[in-house]
């Protein structure tokens, strides 16, 4: 019981003490101060040091949660920081990467560990904290099922993929699944194709790696991975023209070598127009990877107008002209796709 002053919680025990006494074998003889309610209870026990050193106890407990709610102060920050992080462990379980959500999980797990002053935190940053909650459970559910499908043989994957009319969730765990099966095939094939440019053997690695691009791109249900695998085939390229210019640099091109047709024009033109194609389908893409593939279009079709002005064979342009024709055959099975 609370008694708002000393007054009320003495005028109880005068006229009821006796009552209880009979009731309980036991009555209230004295009141005291709490510091947890910011008030007045009642107690049987006589002794005031007793009462006294409880009331030093309660005090470090109290002064405990004031360090503590500290954490309360720093719940804002807490929280957007979560609300991201199960952002990412989201949009990496999508291309079957679980190590964000185990990370999360045991983030989660320490906090309420370390700090149990969270349960008394305001009905509204309590609910947040709930929210959180179910929020990496449910990741750690989604998660825990495509790991269990995964782990089936390719019989029982294939049949899962292609379940007739999923629910809802079916439906999210085949996406899933799709996708973390197209990043592992496209980690092994940069792995056999970063093997063809140690060897040196930088044509059939283009080769690979331009088929293997194609392949991502005839994907279309699952365009989140086809992202994240993109840009792992875009810093393959990095790699395979890194090694291209190591071999050019160490291997000598005598005048009779050299293209006529580039010596017969302007050879800053020449180089300018080069560079400048080649920014274009570095910014291309980079479009396709943020979905913006109206502009790459565009963009493709500006690269090939300033080829055709250069009027030379090379190399270089036979080089540039396949890109670019990639790209359109790209498209144009994108665009036959989304027909469908």
């Amino acid at each position: 019981m609370l008694f708002e002053t000393k007054a009320k919680a003495d005028n109880f025990i005068k006229y009821n003490k006796d009552n209880i006494l009979e009731e309980n074998g036991f009555a209230p003889v004295r009141s005291y101060y709490c510091e947890f309610c910011c008030g007045y209870h009642v107690t049987s026990n006589s002794s005031t040091a007793v009462g006294e050193m409880i009331n030093e106890k309660e005090h470090e407990i109290l002064m405990q949660f004031d360090s503590s709610i500290l954490v309360e102060s720093e719940f804002n920050k807490f929280y957007n920081d979560a609300l991201s992080k199960i952002d990412q462990a989201e949009s990496n379980l999508l291309v079957g990467d679980f190590s964000k959500i185990e990370k999360l999980s045991e983030e989660i797990g320490n906090l309420r560990t370390k700090y149990k002053v969270l349960h008394h935190l305001p009905n509204k940053k309590r609910e947040k904290f709930v929210n959180i909650t179910k929020k990496i459970e449910a990741l750690e559910n989604l998660a825990s099922k495509v790991k269990s499908i995964i782990n089936k043989d390719e019989k029982e994957i294939n049949s899962f993929l292609s379940i007739d009319n999923p629910t809802e969730e079916q439906s999210k765990l085949i996406q899933i699944v799709k996708g973390f099966l197209l990043t592992n095939y496209v980690v092994k094939e940069i792995e056999r194709i970063e093997s063809f440019v140690k060897e040196g053997e930088i044509e059939k690695a283009f080769e690979y790696k331009e088929n293997l691009r194609l392949y991502v791109c005839s994907r279309i249900d699952i365009r989140k991975s086809k992202t994240e695998c993109n840009k792992k085939i875009n810093e393959l390229e990095h790699i395979i023209s890194q090694k291209r210019k190591e071999i050019e640099a160490n291997t000598p091109i005598s005048e009779e070598e050299s293209p006529i047709s580039v010596r017969a024009m302007d050879e800053k033109s020449y180089k300018s127009k080069v560079l400048e194609i080649i920014n274009i389908l570095e910014e291309i893409k980079r479009l396709y990877d943020d979905g913006d593939f109206d502009t790459c279009e565009t963009k493709i079709d500006i690269a090939d107008f300033i080829l055709s002005e250069i009027c030379t064979e090379d190399d270089n342009t036979r080089t540039l002209k396949l890109l670019i024709n990639k790209w359109k055959q790209i498209f144009t099975s994108d665009n036959k796709f989304y027909e469908i």
